[in-house]
């Protein structure tokens, strides 16, 4: 009997083309958030708020400002003026620790932020966290024309925590 032919062999056993290691990808994962991150710096919108693995805020919902008391036909919104990213300790990320956190508060007339509740959040890690930043934010109070004054109105603040997954 002849010996067998070993290239039958290797071929019969090599893996198949949808079981193989190497896949082709039409673009890596890592250009993409390259491309992005670039695309937010040239537009000036910032990557602070995590393309990493770090925490980011600010990003308040598109909701209205509301009184605290009395009324006001024409009012100014709140402008942010010092905001203060939020911590995100190696020991959260390592626990997988991730979210949106929403939270309310009062803006004074003379722009702290006090009152702060959760409104919606992941765990209470991440919400201690986000409100321990915002309460260090300071605005330019809202104005109400109508009075010619600056008064106390309700926000809600967004803070996002996002771990940067290799995939």
């Amino acid at each position: 009997m002849p010996p067998p032919n070993m290239r039958v062999q290797r071929t019969r056993s090599s893996p198949s083309a949808p079981h193989s290691p190497l896949k082709r990808r039409p673009l890596d994962r890592r250009i993409v958030v390259l491309g992005v991150m670039l695309l937010c710096l040239v537009y000036g919108l910032g990557t602070g708020e995590s393309m990493g693995s770090q925490a980011g805020s600010g990003d308040s919902p598109a909701q209205k400002p509301v009184l605290v008391e009395g009324k006001c036909a024409d009012l100014e919104p709140p402008v942010l003026t010092h905001r203060v990213e939020p911590r995100y300790p190696e020991y959260i990320r390592k626990q997988y620790w991730e979210g949106k956190v929403v939270l309310e508060c009062i803006i004074g007339t003379d722009g702290t932020v006090s009152n702060i509740t959760v409104k919606s959040s992941p765990g209470k890690p991440l919400s201690d966290l986000a409100m321990e930043a915002v309460n260090q934010w300071r605005y330019k109070p809202a104005y109400c024309k109508d009075q010619q004054k600056p008064v106390r109105v309700y926000l809600m603040v967004e803070s996002t925590f996002r771990l940067n997954r290799k995939k």
